[in-house]
C-alpha cells in the first residue's frame, strides 16, 4: 500500500488529471494533457494487488475476469475520489486512474456559456453535450445537475456509467443510477425514468439507436433530456446520432430532433498558461433559423448562425479558443493546435 499511496501523492502535486499503472510500462501520468513517465517510480505486481484489494468484491472480480475490462468509481474519503478502469493486456492487469474532485463545481466556475444556464430551466426538450473522451464533459454534467439542483422543485433521474459525483437532493430530487447495477441499459433506465415521473433524464452516453429512440420520445412527451455525445463539436455530435439509423430513415430522425433539440453544448480542454487546464465551449442554440437548417441538412449554413446571433449567447469553438488567448489564458501555440479552422484562428489573432 505504501508505492500506491506514493504513486497518489506523487501524482497531486504534479497536478496530474490521469495515472496510467502498468507492469510492462510503469507508471505515467497526464499532466496538461500530455503522458509524462514516472522513471523513478515502479508497478509491480503487488502494488496492482493491493490496488484491487481497495474496492474489488466478488462480483467485480468475476467481470473482470469474464469480460477482461471493469470501469468503477472509488471514494478515498473526504480527500480524493478516483474513476478507475481496469483491463488486461498480455495477460496482466493494467488501469488507468482518473482523479476526481470530490464536488462538481457550479457552471460559472467552469466559466461555461451564461446562457446555459437559462436553457438548463426548459421544461421539455433535448441538450446534448458534446466533446472527446476526457474533454471534460461528465464534470459539466456534474455541474448542470448541480445547478438544476438549487433552482426547481424538479425530479431529475440521471442513468450513468459510473457515478462520479454524488449529488445530494437539495430543491430538486436527485435520484442517481448506475448503469448495469441499478439498471440493464440507458434505454431501460429511460423507460423507468418515465414511469417514476421524471422531470429531467439526464444519460452519460447516447451511445446506440434504442438510446437515441427513447430519449426523443421522452422529449417528446414533455421531458427534459440531457445527453452526452462522443463528437468534437455541436454539428457532428448531431450527425453522430443521425448514423445510429439507416440513410433511409435519418430524413425523419433529422425532423424529429430539430423539433426538440434546445442546444448543443461542446468542449475541448486546452492547457492554460498558469498550469492546468480549461475547457473552451461553443454553445449551439437551437432556435428557428438553426432548427430549418438542420431539418434540411444544410450544417454548413450553420456556424453563420452562430455568429450572426451572438446576442441569443451562441458562440463558435474558435471564437472561445481566440477569446481565450487574447485575455492570456492559453498560448498562441495552444490556441492554433486546438483550433477548429486554424486559418480563420489564425487570422483573428493577427487581428485581420
Amino acid at each position: 500500500m505504501q508505492n500506491f499511496n506514493k504513486i497518489l501523492k506523487n501524482a497531486a502535486e504534479q497536478g496530474a488529471a490521469d495515472i496510467h499503472l502498468s507492469l510492462v510500462d510503469g507508471v505515467s501520468l497526464r499532466i496538461n494533457g500530455r503522458l509524462v513517465r514516472q522513471e523513478d517510480i515502479s508497478c509491480t505486481a503487488s502494488d496492482m494487488e493491493e490496488l484491487l484489494s481497495l474496492f474489488m468484491t466478488g462480483e467485480m472480480a468475476l467481470r473482470l475476469k469474464n469480460e477482461g475490462e471493469l470501469s468503477l468509481v472509488y471514494d478515498a474519503g473526504e480527500s480524493e475520489r478516483f474513476r478507475i478502469n481496469l483491463y488486461r493486456k498480455n495477460k496482466a492487469l493494467a488501469a488507468s486512474i482518473r482523479i476526481i474532485p470530490k464536488e462538481a463545481p457550479m457552471l460559472s466556475q467552469l466559466q461555461a456559456p451564461k446562457a446555459l444556464s437559462a436553457l438548463i430551466k426548459e421544461s421539455s426538450g433535448i441538450i446534448l453535450e458534446a466533446g472527446k473522451t476526457g474533454s471534460g464533459r461528465s464534470t459539466t454534467v456534474a455541474a448542470m445537475i448541480r445547478e438544476i439542483n438549487l433552482i426547481g422543485e424538479r425530479h431529475l433521474v440521471s442513468i450513468e456509467e459510473n457515478i462520479e459525483f454524488p449529488i445530494k437532493s437539495d430543491r430538486a430530487v436527485i435520484d442517481q443510477r448506475k448503469l448495469v447495477d441499478d439498471t440493464k441499459s440507458y434505454s431501460e433506465g429511460i423507460k423507468a425514468a418515465i414511469r417514476e415521473n421524471a422531470d429531467i433524464i439526464v444519460l452519460s452516453e447516447l451511445d446506440c439507436r434504442e438510446t437515441v429512440e427513447e430519449a426523443l420520445y421522452a422529449a417528446e412527451t414533455g421531458k427534459l433530456i440531457i445527453g452526452v455525445v462522443g463528437a468534437t463539436d455541436s454539428i457532428t455530435a448531431i450527425k453522430r446520432l443521425l448514423s445510429f439509423y439507416e440513410p433511409e430513415r435519418q430524413d425523419a430522425l433529422r425532423e424529429r430532433l430539430s423539433d426538440s433539440l434546445i442546444c448543443c453544448l461542446s468542449q475541448r480542454l486546452i492547457p492554460t498558461r498558469k498550469g492546468g487546464r480549461k475547457a473552451a465551449f461553443e454553445l449551439l442554440i437551437a432556435d428557428r433559423a438553426v432548427r430549418n437548417l438542420l431539418k434540411e441538412g444544410k450544417y454548413g449554413q450553420v456556424n453563420a448562425i452562430m455568429q450572426a446571433d451572438r446576442r441569443l449567447g451562441m458562440t463558435i469553438m474558435d471564437d472561445s479558443i481566440c477569446e481565450m488567448y487574447l485575455t492570456g489564458q492559453i498560448s498562441r501555440e495552444n490556441a492554433l493546435f486546438y483550433a477548429l479552422d486554424r486559418t480563420y484562428v489564425e487570422e483573428r489573432l493577427n487581428g485581420i
